[in-house]
């Protein structure tokens, strides 16, 4: 718990917007909950029967259709049982429930990896470690409840309430609370909160509008705000002029606000910032950012426009923020269609907003990429200028969300920004390369290594007709099929662009270029896997001198490229030389990282194996447990590297004479590469000859020839005649023969 000494902690996380997390007793909790319910009626059995379900430890799931108050219920619920829990959180679902996730903790906890999934995780497990409340509005996706990186594993330790309008599969009904439409007497109380002269044709106005909450809020306000009576709207329902609105029919909805509501009833600015306010994702948005985002800096009366919008039912505002409603927005969207002229400068400012954000920390343009998705799909195409720049914007947000590790919605807005820039381009244009060039990037991410090639292929032939043969981008492409082949093990064509990229890139950069150190790494890897040592060391030094020139002597890439030196020493047989880097590279991300980063899983792996080698079996086994929790504690029960740690640690107990624990963790190892990985993987190999070792040394020869035998194949399937690790084999089989 927090203490006084730490009680600056508390008051300096107030500017997190969507979140609260805060350590300490009830009476020091200074914390930014869900802003209160401005207006909160009825509800009293709901209120009561949910404390019932919420219980410690529990999920509830709080389900219903769109409209019928599941958010206001959920919040007035917190607001109601926060003094009971010394631990509150919030998240409001805006983008995907990962990336809202480390928006919203971001401020409150030192998130130090680089992608989206591994800050999730990161705030899982430091969440993990506490008890509390934590309300989750509005879930778009019921894998983020099914898949193994679940928020429902919180249920450990907090009450987790999730609104959702995601009609939930059977199997969560027991965790589910779905929120009805309000009783008379409930709607009735709303609608006299904004309506005060009672009559009874208020029951058949209510009876018409089947109790829904948001259209007794609207109509209320809306007769409020008019000279039209109970009585003339009631006979309007009777003739049949307005729709009666119908819950299990959603089209109805529309229907009714189409008859009921004419945006002509309001002043042409406030028609035009209603319709502009369409754009915008349908959760709460703070007064500045939405002054900000449509433009409205100069306009002294937008918040009075707001203000009066919320006054006549179109917006809800809560404290400084005002959201609009789906239903409203999707009926906007029905009846008031907008093209690229109309909102130009609405669609260049979050263009501009992605492209700092790629220019200085991708990571930073998530908070923008629900607004930017927002407008795009608002908006239509119709002028070659407008498509231009809506495909920028899509490629922007294709580069941002594959920095987040979002692949598929990366490869869905990367296409998006290709299909209209096939058709209003040349097709030789430099912005097709681009686009080229970002699929390759998300499918190499995704491991389509071969439509990998197929997209760098596409981005190499436009940028070898249209730039200068000495251009830097021609060797980003040259670099990237080097990569991609290496990749595929098409290692003589990975050489072959690896040294033409190099090539441009020692002609046209400085000596100290980052994107030089980047060529020598890479030449240095595919060496690596060439066999070619000494050419491997000779790159991977001309690497590392020019990092440690340009980088801060903490930075991970330099961490990195010391672990890279110690790889390549150590296949030399340098073992201290190795250990040597191996622990510089510690060193580094043991600063810089979080406790549970898979770099420091790498560099303990690392150490683990170097110190095998050299005898210190105590100090290898240390490492590889180490390594091996933290790639339990982040990836799934089936991941490639969780294998490998199961592998090595099979090898140490090996070498401690512990043959029982060597074949358990050996058989834990091939059990998740069978599951995961192409049968002529090289891993596979790996994990055959250590049973084969293993059954060798427990005196069982027919299994042991058995899996040196599968070995074998699978690396003279994928290796020439040769090659040292093959070689490696069939001197194994030979010692089992001659036995």
């Amino acid at each position: 718990m927090t203490t006084t000494q730490n009680a600056d902690k508390i008051y300096n996380i107030e500017k997190v917007e969507n979140a609260i997390f805060q350590e300490g007793s009830k009476e020091a909790l200074k914390p930014i909950l869900p802003p209160k319910n401005e207006v909160f009626v009825g509800r009293k059995q709901e209120l009561q029967d949910l404390a019932e379900l919420a219980k410690p430890n529990e999920l509830v799931i709080i389900n219903g259709i769109g409209g019928v108050g599941k958010t206001s219920f959920a919040v007035e619920y917190f607001h109601k049982h926060k003094k009971d829990y010394d631990y509150l959180a919030f998240v409001a679902i805006k983008s995907d429930l990962k990336t809202d996730f480390v928006n919203a903790f971001q401020a409150i906890f030192d998130l130090k990896f680089n992608t989206i999934p591994e800050n999730f995780q990161s705030i899982l497990s430091e969440l993990n470690n506490k008890s509390g409340l934590l309300l989750v509005d509005d879930l778009q996706d019921i894998n983020d409840l099914e898949s193994n990186e679940s928020i429902k594993s919180l249920t450990n330790s907090f009450t987790l309430l999730i609104t959702t309008r995601l009609d939930v599969d059977v199997k969560y009904n027991k965790f589910k609370f779905n929120l009805q439409p309000f009783s008379l007497a409930d709607a009735k109380e709303l609608f006299l909160h904004y309506y005060n002269e009672d009559s009874a044709d208020i029951d058949l106005v209510l009876e018409y509008l089947d109790y829904h909450a948001l259209f007794v809020e609207l109509t209320a306000k809306s007769l409020a705000n008019s000279c039209q009576t109970v009585a003339e709207l009631l006979q309007e329902f009777e003739d049949g002029r307005l729709a009666k609105v119908r819950l299990d029919r959603k089209t109805d909805f529309n229907v009714y606000l189409n008859q009921r509501f004419e945006l002509a009833d309001l002043d042409a600015e406030v028609q035009e910032i209603l319709i502009r306010l369409s754009l915008m994702p349908s959760f709460a948005i703070g007064f500045q950012d939405l002054e900000e985002y449509l433009q409205q800096s100069d306009n002294k009366d937008f918040w009075y426009i707001l203000v009066e919008l919320s006054d006549k039912g179109w917006l809800i505002k809560q404290d400084k923020t005002f959201k609009l409603h789906q239903i409203i927005k999707e009926f906007l969207a029905a009846n008031y269609p907008l093209v690229y002229q109309d909102v130009a400068d609405i669609v260049e400012f979050f263009g501009n907003r992605l492209y700092e954000a790629l220019s200085t920390n991708p990571l930073t343009g998530a908070k923008y990429t629900p607004f930017a998705q927002a407008v795009l799909e608002r908006i239509g195409f119709n002028d070659d200028k407008g498509d231009q720049e809506i495909a920028t914007v899509y490629s922007n947000l294709s580069v941002i969300h594959k920095h987040l590790s979002n692949l598929d919605k990366a490869l869905e807005f990367a296409f998006k920004a290709l299909s209209i820039r096939e058709n209003v381009l040349d097709e030789n244009h430099p912005d097709l390369a681009t686009s080229y060039a970002a699929l390759y990037y998300v499918y190499q991410g995704l491991g389509n290594l071969n439509k990998a090639l197929e997209f760098a292929l596409k981005d190499l032939e436009i940028s070898e007709k249209v730039l200068d043969k000495n251009h830097p981008n021609l060797a980003t492409s040259n670099n990237n099929l080097s990569i991609i082949h290496k990749d595929l093990g098409n290692l003589d064509k990975a050489l072959e662009f690896a040294l033409k990229a190099l090539s441009i890139r020692e002609n046209v950069l400085d000596k100290n270029h980052p994107d030089l150190a980047q060529s020598y790494n890479n030449l240095s890897i595919i060496h690596q896997d060439l066999g070619n040592l000494a050419e491997a060391l000779e790159f991977a030094l001309k690497a590392n001198n020019i990092w440690k020139e340009v980088l801060d002597k903490n930075h991970p890439d330099l961490a990195a490229s010391y672990n890279n030196l110690s790889t390549i020493n150590y296949s030399l047989g340098n073992l201290y030389k190795a250990l040597k880097f191996a622990l510089k590279a510690l060193n580094i991300y043991e600063k810089v990282l979080d406790k549970n980063h898979p770099d420091l899983a790498v560099s303990n792996n690392n150490l683990s194996i170097i110190h095998k080698d050299l005898g210190n079996l105590d100090k290898a086994l240390k490492f590889a447990f180490k390594a091996n929790n933290i790639w339990k504690e982040i990836l799934d029960k089936n991941h490639p590297n969780l294998a490998t740690s199961y592998n090595n640690l099979s090898l140490i107990y090996q070498d401690l004479g512990n043959l029982d624990k060597a074949l358990d963790f050996a058989l834990k190892a091939l059990n998740i590469r069978e599951q995961v990985l192409d049968k002529s993987h090289p891993d596979f190999a790996q994990s055959y000859n250590n049973l084969s070792l293993i059954y060798q040394d427990l005196g069982n020869k027919d299994k042991a020839k058995q899996y040196i035998l599968k070995a074998i194949g699978i690396l003279e399937f994928i290796f020439p005649n040769g090659h040292p690790n093959l070689d490696v084999m069939r001197e194994n089989l030979q010692f089992i023969e001659q036995d």
